[in-house]
């Protein structure tokens, strides 16, 4: 038999290199194709809104999670969002601590108040994937890609997604289950890890079949809101979700993230600080041409007959290098930048928008600055102030 030259070898290599990165130009997203629809604006009296409210963040605040949660309830919300955590909820294999969810999901059913309960090995707050201390000891987890390698994760995984699922199978006040959260978004800042389209189908497929109130489904995705983000989001796509990087980082695509939802929810964030080179930057979305990719992926869902919302808006600070940031000087972002993006978003026609970092909020409050509660406590209470902030601005 012939010897194939190194030479050949790294050409062949170099070949399927290039045909990988031009991919997204040759066969391009769902959401990067024109699609022909009008969106009316939301009017602020038809417009809900609503939070995230997680136990961790707060603990992360030194917050009391009981006592921050009552606080947040008393803001005039429509929806809470609730993250079933697997580290907090099944603490050793087979047994389960309900106590570390239902005391959150009995106060929002005192408030009235419908939930949105995240179930599945990623839920919202850093670290994203909540993984059990025993997962982490007596399974193996790669050091970056596709986490679902080892079949026994993703087969616990799904043991745990149908047991909180039939758990609250006929539960009223949870009025859509989110499977898993941001799920095809690789965490590049912590260990790259992935879940993949077969996985996400399968968590789909007992939700489903697990829930007897027939409940929506929500999938979330983040969305890069400025120019030179969005650049690095899809070189990071192209690096992650190519055909010659698939064995790596599994198979996902936007197109099934829309197939197999009936909801789709957009996370931004347009304020956000980065370390360049070990300088404080800061990026700033404030033109409409920053959120061209939000409003690709808004009419891709609307084509395909799918409800779509903001799943998380930036309601707090996003500071260089910091995952928990507990300062009064915030310039990546401030309270007098909530109503602005708010506005934004009800003019792009997204009915239905969760605020994320309420917990801040409550921080703010009880060490002695009142700005960020003043103000997101009175927008939420008399939404017509959002039309000041929307004055003199024209859509794109």
């Amino acid at each position: 038999m012939k010897r194939i030259s190194r030479r050949t070898l790294l050409g062949a290599a170099g070949g399927l290199l290039a045909l990988d990165l031009a991919a997204p130009f040759l066969w391009p997203p769902a959401v990067a194709e024109p699609q022909l629809v009008t969106v009316p604006p939301v009017s602020w009296s038809d417009l809900r809104l609503g939070a995230t409210f997680s136990p961790l963040e707060a603990g992360y605040m030194d917050l009391d999670p009981a006592k921050a949660l009552a606080a947040v309830l008393t803001l005039n919300l429509d929806l809470l969002r609730l993250g079933a955590y697997w580290n907090a909820l099944e603490p050793r294999p087979g047994e389960f601590a309900w106590e570390q969810l239902e005391p959150y999901l009995e106060a929002a059913e005192r408030r009235g108040l419908p939930v949105i309960l995240t179930v599945g090995m990623k839920a919202p707050v850093w670290p994203e994937y909540h993984l059990p201390w025993w997962v982490h000891e007596t399974i193996w987890l790669p050091p970056t890609g596709l986490i679902t390698r080892d079949p026994r994760l993703a087969e616990r995984a799904h043991l745990f997604t149908r047991t909180v699922v039939e758990r609250y199978a006929s539960a009223s006040g949870i009025a859509v289950f989110q499977v898993e959260n941001e799920p095809f978004e690789p965490v590049l800042t912590e260990h790259g890890w992935t879940l993949d389209e077969p996985y996400l189908r399968t968590q789909v497929d007992i939700v489903r079949a697990a829930d007897r109130l027939a409940r929506p489904l929500l999938l979330t995705s983040y969305v890069a809101s400025h120019r030179l983000v969005t650049g690095l989001q899809e070189l990071q796509w192209r690096l992650t979700a190519r055909p010659v990087t698939t064995p790596l980082f599994g198979w996902r695509s936007e197109r099934a993230l829309i197939a197999l939802a009936d909801l789709i929810g957009l996370d931004i964030y347009p304020h956000i600080g980065w370390h360049l080179f070990g300088i404080p930057s800061y990026l700033h979305a404030r033109d409409p041409e920053d959120y061209a990719v939000l409003l690709a992926w808004r009419d891709a869902v609307r084509a395909a007959g799918k409800r779509v919302m903001i799943a998380e808006c930036q309601a707090k600070p996003w500071e260089p290098g910091e995952k928990v940031y507990r300062q009064f000087e915030t310039p990546s972002f401030g309270p007098q930048d909530i109503a602005p993006l708010l506005a934004r978003l009800a003019a792009f026609g997204f009915p239905e928008i969760l605020l994320w970092g309420v917990e801040h909020w409550v921080w703010h409050r009880d060490h002695g600055d009142p700005s960020w509660w003043a103000v997101g406590s009175s927008l939420l209470e008399r939404r017509e102030r959002l039309a000041e902030a929307a004055s003199g601005w024209v859509p794109g």
